[in-house]
């Protein structure tokens, strides 16, 4: 599974943030949907998790986290079926 990565840009040997502006469409897109992802997830988790997660910034990092917090309850079992 891969997570979505910050768009950099290569600026005289240092990488910083790739402007939103100049983004093309499928980065845009991309963008949006870890952003749509993360937010369905932090709407679905209580106040603990949330606080947990909301350091990360891909859906990799906080699936991984939910995992981890969860991993002995029937849900998880139940769904790794």
């Amino acid at each position: 599974m891969e997570g979505w990565e910050r768009l950099t840009i290569d600026v005289d040997g240092v990488k910083t943030l790739k402007p939103e502006v100049t983004w093309t469409s499928g980065e845009d897109k991309l963008a949006n949907a870890n952003s749509k992802t993360i937010n369905a997830i932090f709407k679905g988790v209580g106040p603990y998790e949330f606080v947990r997660m909301s350091k990360f910034t891909t859906i990799k990092e906080d699936h991984t986290i939910l995992e981890i917090a969860h991993e002995g309850a029937n849900i998880v079992k139940q769904s790794k079926f």
